[in-house]
């Protein structure tokens, strides 16, 4: 089985480059964010047209999450239960014999605002939920654009970022919580490689990459875990997201 996280940074802006990438990829279940769109509003056909299960969770011209899956879709939770929250950015289900969820996590910034403080509120009640999932007997892969740093190998020009709320010491703490429950699938496979899923539409933002998507795993699922990457292949094609796709392999 091979699962993607990807951010699209609007699904209807850059539908072509998503199904483009999507007819050479290929994935079994496939994890958006951003899609800065209401449910009602996702283009269900194309996706549907090529075989694909499709749970939205979307919010108007903000965040905004989905699970799409060629197998069916069944048990979906939206929004982290019991974090009351007006912004859609947690969607999870069970689907292809795995548990999957689909994050949006809050930017934060700027710090010293209620912006970092729900940031921090959301993650904490994450991290309640994972403790929550790991008495769960089945695979589960929690993933999606974290809005984390969690070292300074994690960004090109890790100085630039020091005052973003995405490097802060309680930020980066809560994602190592996480990982010591959890495996990073991405360090997992290839900790020496060098990963970054996020460039910016600035000029030279390729060399601006930061690592921002990742995808968690519990125990069952790391059993399962083959191989991991990303895809810069959509960065090269005309209208993309500011993010690559992420992949794991089961």
């Amino acid at each position: 089985m091979r699962i993607v996280t990807f951010n699209v940074n609007s699904i209807r802006a850059h539908l072509e480059n998503v199904l483009n990438w999507l007819d050479q990829f290929k994935p079994d279940v496939l994890l958006l964010q951003e899609l800065k769109c209401q449910s009602e509003q996702f283009p269900y056909a194309p996706f549907e047209d090529r075989g694909y299960n499709i749970e939205v969770f979307g919010q108007k011209s903000w965040n905004g999450i989905a699970i799409l899956s060629k197998f069916p879709i069944e048990d979906v939770t939206r929004n982290i239960p019991g974090f009351e929250d007006v912004q859609s950015r947690y969607i999870e289900a069970f689907t292809g014999g795995v548990r999957v969820a689909s994050c949006y996590m809050p930017n934060g910034n700027p710090i010293d605002t209620p912006k970092f403080d729900y940031k921090l509120d959301w993650m904490k009640a994450l991290t309640s939920h994972l403790e929550i999932l790991q008495t769960y007997d089945e695979p589960i892969v929690v993933a999606g654009d974290f809005n984390v740093v969690p070292k300074d190998r994690d960004a090109k020009n890790i100085e630039n970022l020091r005052n973003d709320a995405i490097t802060q010491p309680p930020v980066r703490h809560l994602f190592e919580e996480w990982t010591e429950h959890w495996t990073d699938a991405l360090r997992s496979t290839r900790d020496e490689d060098i990963y970054y899923t996020f460039f910016d539409y600035r000029a030279g933002g390729r060399q601006r990459g930061i690592l921002l998507d990742f995808f968690l795993l519990n125990k069952q699922a790391k059993e399962m875990l083959k191989d991991s990457g990303i895809d810069e292949t959509p960065r090269d094609q005309p209208k993309p997201s500011d993010h690559v796709p992420a992949w794991i392999e089961l």
